[in-house]
């Protein structure tokens, strides 16, 4: 298992991601937020950092259908509820020790936030949340 998690992980720490490689002409604003030209309507993106200990293991995804190659499921609260763009996807990008969650992997119901992972997490995992609110 040790194997497995040295793998996973990265040299990627907060503060170290390369924004531009995240999102295509990102700007930041004086604070240090991700600003997203959309149009008319610039989109402002906020950071959280989730504890271990903040987490729920739940039982599956909440929309979830069949059989899946997913095997632990979790949930945290946000406190804010996500927005969605235009095409109804989360306008929310979870990175798990420097990986980003696929959107198959996220829902969503409110400001509950529910992931489902092919591996486990621990104590030791950065799990770190982008998300514009609504």
């Amino acid at each position: 298992m040790s194997n497995h998690r040295t793998a996973r992980r990265t040299d990627l720490r907060k503060g170290s991601l390369d924004i531009n490689k995240l999102f295509a002409n990102a700007q930041l604003d004086s604070d240090g937020k991700i600003l997203l030209p959309s149009g008319a309507n610039p989109q402002e993106w906020n950071f959280a950092s989730i504890l271990f200990i903040a987490l729920t293991v739940e039982s599956g995804l909440p929309g979830q259908q069949g059989v899946t190659t997913l095997t632990n499921f979790y949930s945290f609260n946000l406190g804010h509820t996500p927005a969605q763009d235009d095409d109804g996807d989360l306008l929310l990008r979870i990175y798990i020790n420097g990986l980003k969650l696929e959107a198959g992997q996220i829902e969503a119901s409110g400001t509950t936030i529910y992931i489902g992972l092919n591996y486990s997490l621990d104590n030791t995992d950065s799990i770190e949340v982008w998300y514009v609110e609504t």
